[in-house]
């Protein structure tokens, strides 16, 4: 029904993002960025879709032929750097575009909770870890009630811990007097 409404009507961008959220709702996954593009060309500031683009934004992307058998170590050692480039090339897109939502509506608790993640996770110990770590504080200051990003929080907080746990001075060894 709404693939016809959008022939009828295809400059009304809610059909566009309702679409979008039926497509989310079907599992259709694949088929979520190419609706939230063109809702975005329409209305180019609506942080809910700039938002849930980012959330979508590798879905779909999987190459083929990264699954293929009997390929050289070489042709492999390829596949994998071609895949880190794009990795890191899609984290600094997302970074953007979440940066942009954010400039549009601060207090964006989704944006501000992806963006923590693309931070925290690009590469561990990097400079982005104060920052990111502000981003959940502040997404969980906003929506206090919000139990994934409170379980976020407790896991980071819970795997730092082990970390410091596991350093040199903590072994399983007895001591023997």
């Amino acid at each position: 029904c709404i693939d016809g409404l959008i022939l009828a009507h295809p400059e009304a961008p809610a059909l566009h993002w309702h679409r979008a959220n039926c497509l989310e709702a079907l599992e259709r996954y694949a088929e979520i960025a190419p609706a939230l593009d063109q809702l975005l060309a329409l209305q180019p500031d609506y942080v809910p879709a700039i938002v849930k683009r980012v959330r979508f934004a590798d879905v779909g992307h999987d190459d083929l032929d990264d699954c293929a058998d009997n390929v050289s170590s070489t042709e492999q050692a390829r596949r994998d750097r071609d895949h880190a480039a794009r990795a890191v090339a899609q984290s600094q897109r997302n970074e953007m575009d979440l940066r942009r939502a954010l400039t549009l509506d601060p207090n964006q608790v989704e944006a501000l909770h992806l963006l923590s993640n693309v931070l925290r996770y690009r590469e561990p110990g990097r400079v982005e870890q104060p920052e990111a770590d502000a981003l959940l504080e502040r997404a969980i200051s906003i929506a206090p009630m919000r139990v994934d990003l409170l379980d976020a929080r407790a896991t980071l907080s819970r795997s730092s811990a082990l970390r410091r746990d596991s350093g040199p001075d903590n072994t399983d060894t007895v001591k023997t007097f």
